[in-house]
């Protein structure tokens, strides 16, 4: 997405907007009447493939280079070619992954499954620096299962395979914050949630958020009161021209959020690699 303002972002709007999107929310379900329908449901078992799309185009680092100055790099120094995503985020490994530091606005669930590519660990802290510097002394976010130290498989999930996937809560209200608590209206600090989810829209190479229909509700209501773009706002939760809709309902949603990342770098790296990584036995081929 088009990098915006992320300080526009406390910017306080007027208009009857709200209104008329409190109104076409009282005819669907209630917060209690869906989200207990998801609680159970494997984190993500309804949880899209990788889009179609492929994030910014942007120039590599190695567009000069020969496969016989990769696999040189790779066999003196396979750090120096930096993280590579392989494959697909329901099929793929993860090589030169970087694990989400320790921070004061946020925290890891656990470590050893907090490995990323270095884009996707940048644009999270990141995204989460931001929301503490609009809110100092926010309550702390938690961050779940980005891959494991090599990628592949990670139960219960069928994605986070290859880096670019994480799971984070939502924003709570202060002393009622935990990790993978049930978001609704008595709980949700929609505002410090949706500083978060634009954000990540605004400042980063998003590829989709993951996020029950119960609380987009929720998080709806609060960007169209706070005087965000109506149309822009329906263009994120319901689609248009063709384009999915970057924030989707998935079940298992209630108790975090799961953001997909483009990885523009590590995945074309990852692409040109990937038969030098298998002969050299640093990946195995899929059986």
């Amino acid at each position: 997405m088009a990098a915006n303002d992320a300080g526009a972002l406390l910017a306080l709007g007027e208009g009857g907007a709200a209104s008329e999107e409190s109104a076409s929310a009282s005819a669907a379900p209630s917060d209690e009447e869906t989200v207990g329908q998801d609680k159970d449901e494997i984190d993500d078992g309804a949880e899209s493939a990788d889009s179609d799309g492929r994030g910014q185009i942007l120039s590599h680092p190695l567009d000069r280079w020969s496969k016989d100055q990769i696999e040189a790099a790779l066999a003196k120094d396979p750090d120096s070619l930096g993280s590579m995503s392989i494959g697909y985020a329901h099929a793929g490994a993860l090589v030169n992954g970087v694990q989400m530091p320790p921070g004061d606005g946020w925290e890891l669930v656990n470590a050893e499954h907090a490995w990323g590519t270095r884009e996707t660990v940048d644009n999270l802290t990141h995204c989460l620096k931001r929301v503490s510097e609009f809110f100092p002394g926010a309550a702390r976010m938690y961050i779940g299962h980005i891959s494991g130290r090599r990628g592949g498989h990670l139960s219960p999930h069928k994605s986070h395979q290859c880096g670019r996937d994480v799971d984070v809560s939502y924003y709570y209200q202060s002393g009622q914050e935990k990790w993978y608590a049930t978001a609704t209206a008595a709980n949700l600090d929609r505002e410090r949630t949706w500083a978060f989810v634009r954000t990540l829209i605004t400042d980063t190479d998003v590829e989709l958020i993951l996020m029950d229909r119960s609380v987009q509700r929720l998080v709806r209501q609060f960007a169209i009161a706070r005087g965000e773009d109506r149309e822009w706002i329906d263009r994120l939760f319901d689609g248009g021209g063709g384009l999915s809709p970057l924030i989707r309902h998935a079940k298992g949603h209630a108790t975090h959020l799961h953001v997909r990342f483009y990885n523009p770098l590590a995945q074309e790296t990852g692409r040109r690699s990937y038969e030098i990584l298998v002969k050299r036995r640093i990946l195995q081929p899929p059986s």
